[in-house]
């Protein structure tokens, strides 16, 4: 899906985020530090996680997106939550939604108000306050399919990400068994559009789409130049459980490095480099400074990467680094400002007077005063 706008509050946290509208391609969002550029990427998080039932989610919000699907469908979601009444220790630990809303090309396809639900016209029986209308009616006509847009919404940190092997295809699965399931993905898009860990999709293209996986390979190795060979090996581990674990082949070494001593940013790039490949058409990735949890010299090569992505593919990123913010279109770029507990975007070119030299956007965008303080 396209994001096309987004409104946030957060009642709980008392801060709001006004109407921001998106690029369908790429926005980057740039600011002082603290005016809110992580709580526009952690409202939309909050919200994916509302629309895919997560018991976890306490937070009392409201909001209102706009988004396009795939199929060039227009919808709206509005909605809100709440626990306020609740008295009891455990029921104050989960939310309810109070208020909901689902249209679809101007007309209002579901409603949920005062406890009560209406689907295409229709009353329907008392269901569950704690599940959002994508996700009670996740098969039903017009809104079938959102659910699954929202999935498709990813968070990356990759700064905590964990180098031991992992699996979501070979896990509780002996040798014959994943052998008799590799043989179920029979092309890219298949294997693309799995709810799948990447490092099993990997694993699948290199037995299934060589030529997929030498092209991420060879981009991995363009980054780290001391690396001749790379794989995907299944390992076993002392619980008799099979995993996926990458392997290098390092130039002057004998022996493959296996995973768990491979350099966390050699990891956490390859695991960027084939998200962009491997993930769904459609998916919307929220980086927020990307660049911390990646090595200096990956920086370029991935920025090149999402830039020039012919995917159909969303990017909302926060950065502070001069080569990003230097090597994103200017057009692309979003100011955010805060005023007391208000964040507010603004289109970039409502400041620049210079806009056909990057090097004289970025320096215009970094002595702009609204940049500096935070505050328009």
């Amino acid at each position: 899906m396209k994001i096309i706008s987004f409104e946030f509050e957060h009642k709980t946290e008392n801060w709001k985020i006004e109407k921001i509208h998106f690029n369908p391609k790429i926005t980057l969002l740039v600011g002082a530090s603290g005016v809110g550029k992580t709580q526009i990427l952690r409202g939309l998080k909050i919200l994916r996680n509302i629309a895919g039932y997560d018991p976890e989610v306490k937070d009392m919000v409201k909001w209102c997106i706009e988004f396009e699907t795939n199929d060039n469908k227009k919808y709206t979601w509005k909605g809100e939550t709440d626990n306020s009444n609740k008295n009891d220790f455990f029921e104050k630990n989960r939310i309810e939604i109070i208020a909901e809303e689902i249209i679809l090309n101007g007309k209002n396809i579901a409603e949920r108000n005062n406890g009560n639900i209406i689907f295409e016209g229709q009353k329907m029986p008392k269901l569950s306050a704690s599940e959002s209308l994508i996700y009670l009616f996740r098969e039903g006509i017009g809104i079938m399919g959102l659910f699954f847009n929202f999935l498709r919404m990813f968070f990356f940190d990759y700064k905590s990400l964990s180098l031991e092997p992992q699996s979501i295809l070979f896990h509780k699965q002996n040798f014959y068994d994943v052998q008799s399931e590799i043989k179920n993905y029979n092309s890219l898009d298949q294997i693309k559009n799995n709810f799948l860990l990447v490092l099993d999709k990997l694993f699948l293209i290199q037995e299934k789409d060589q030529k997929t996986f030498n092209i991420i390979k060879q981009q991995f190795i363009d980054i780290f130049p001391k690396v001749e060979d790379l794989r995907c090996k299944v390992l076993i581990k002392e619980d008799n459980k099979e995993y996926i674990s990458i392997q290098i082949k390092e130039q002057g070494v004998t022996n493959w490095i296996d995973q768990k001593n491979i350099s966390s940013g050699m990891f956490r790039t390859l695991m960027q480099l084939s998200e962009l490949y491997l993930c769904a058409d459609g998916s919307v990735f929220l980086m927020d400074e990307f660049e911390n949890s990646l090595g200096i010299n990956c920086i370029d090569e991935i920025t090149r990467n999402i830039i020039s992505s012919n995917r159909n593919l969303q990017f909302i990123i926060t950065s502070h680094h001069p080569y990003i913010i230097n090597n994103i279109p200017h057009e692309y770029w979003k100011l955010v400002t805060r005023t007391g507990n208000a964040i507010k975007t603004h289109n970039i070119d409502e400041f620049l007077t210079i806009k056909n030299s990057k090097h004289d956007a970025f320096m215009q965008l970094i002595q702009l005063d609204e940049y500096i303080t935070g505050e328009a």
